[in-house]
């Protein structure tokens, strides 16, 4: 029986590890848009972690509560939740290495798909993340990538993400994307992905 639980999980780590090697090829930022079922604006207002499933299928899920700003691309109610594998409750743990973490008051541009069918709501994982940044001494906000690079291009959605940063080690850039700039693309995106379906029908 220890064995057949042994092996049993052994399979479940080796599908997780061989998804998540996939999810992180980097996408172009066209693949990035397309994939995303919604694009959205959001603020972390609680994580939780909870477990799921039963017997061999039983795993830690840690529950991300955002408010949605704005709705980017689909659609969304004013508050979401986000299921991610992984978490922590007493002294039982699961870690997906390498993933990001969010924490609460931590604002971002999220493109999300598959939440609760997948081990990671965002789309190619951390690529699907990206931290709004007070431009310190300037107006607004920047955009900056999940490994605290920031984002001057849409171009450098494509570029590897080394190490998972946290916003708050961000400094002002006077030359990343302003949060309007960046959704303005991927709105524009969107419509462009659009078009050639609708001309198809």
């Amino acid at each position: 029986m220890i064995k057949a639980r042994f092996f049993a999980l052994c399979v479940i780590f080796g599908a997780l590890s061989a998804l998540f090697a996939m999810s992180v090829k980097p996408p172009t930022f066209e693949e990035l848009v397309a994939g995303a079922e919604q694009v959205l604006r959001t603020e972390v207002l609680s994580t939780r972690c909870v477990m799921k499933g039963e017997g061999e299928n039983r795993r830690i899920v840690t529950l991300v509560k955002v408010r949605v700003e704005k709705v980017i691309v689909g659609t969304a109610p004013a508050e979401l939740e986000l299921e991610m594998l992984g978490g922590k409750i007493g002294d039982e743990g699961l870690e997906v290495g390498g993933m990001t973490q969010f924490h609460k008051g931590d604002r971002d541009i999220l493109f999300v798909s598959g939440n609760g069918k997948y081990f990671c709501p965002l789309v190619a994982v951390n690529h699907g993340r990206y931290f709004l940044v007070p431009n310190e001494g300037r107006k607004g906000e920047f955009v900056a990538r999940s490994d605290n690079q920031p984002l001057r291009s849409v171009k450098e959605v494509s570029q590897e993400i080394e190490t998972v940063g946290v916003a708050s080690a961000l400094a002002a850039d006077s030359e990343a994307l302003s949060v309007e700039a960046f959704e303005a693309k991927i709105i524009a995106c969107a419509k462009g992905l659009k078009a050639p379906e609708a001309a198809a029908k």
